[in-house]
């Protein structure tokens, strides 16, 4: 149900293999969905995390760090994804208390763990 939520939220985004969807330090109104494909996470030039089907990301920009990129995101294969634009994301949360918090947790969780790098 949560899923479906986020996933009606936004519109379909094809990023090609080696492409960047975003680097850090740039400003973001977006968060995604990895529905095909993975990428790779960096800081700094460093590669920090790979993501698979499934992850989130793009969320610490949206609630966490006055809307500024804190890591760069390359596709390492094709990838799709779904987009979701600042204003849906925020309606999002406030009509689910569970995507909420799950996402807080999960962007806190994120920061936390850049802080220990």
């Amino acid at each position: 149900d949560a899923l479906d939520a986020l996933t009606f939220a936004g519109r379909p985004v094809r990023i090609p293999a080696r492409q960047c969807l975003f680097a850090e330090g740039q400003q973001g109104n977006a968060s995604y969905i990895l529905i095909q494909g993975e990428m790779i996470v960096s800081q700094k030039g460093k590669i920090i995390n790979q993501l698979k089907q499934g992850a989130f990301l793009g969320e610490i920009a949206m609630l966490a760090s006055g809307g500024v990129r804190t890591a760069s995101i390359h596709a390492s294969s094709d990838c799709l994804l779904m987009e979701i634009q600042q204003n849906a994301f925020y309606s999002l949360l406030g009509q689910n208390i569970l995507i909420a918090k799950e996402l807080e947790q999960l962007a806190f969780q994120r920061l936390e763990a850049d802080r220990r790098r």
